[in-house]
């Protein structure tokens, strides 16, 4: 699927999301500005680091416009995404984590 226009993704009381996005979801999301998760508990992670950072090249932009990421109540969750991806999030501005008790 391809949300190319999308600018602001609010995700919420999703019971059995284990993690969102997997490393080449950003390519579909290139104007996500805001994400919004909440009250997922079986959320363990954002981005789904399952192998594929091995294929990541060093010039490739994660969500290039990726401004706000605010996350509440979920309880499992263990990590946003591989430090890597930090790297690649040029616009970052505001990140709020509230109520991630395993968070590493």
């Amino acid at each position: 699927m391809n949300f190319q226009y999308l600018e602001k993704l609010n995700v919420g009381q999703c019971e059995n999301l284990k993690s969102l996005f997997c490393m080449k979801a950003h390519r579909s999301l290139p104007q996500l500005k805001d994400l919004a998760i909440y009250e997922c508990h079986e959320l363990e992670e954002i981005i789904a680091g399952n192998g594929e950072l091995v294929q990541i090249s060093n010039s490739e932009v994660y969500f290039p416009k990726l401004t706000t990421i605010e996350v509440y109540n979920c309880d499992k969750l263990r990590s946003l995404f591989s430090v890597v991806v930090v790297r690649m999030l040029p616009q970052l501005r505001y990140l709020c984590i509230s109520n991630a008790t395993q968070l590493e």
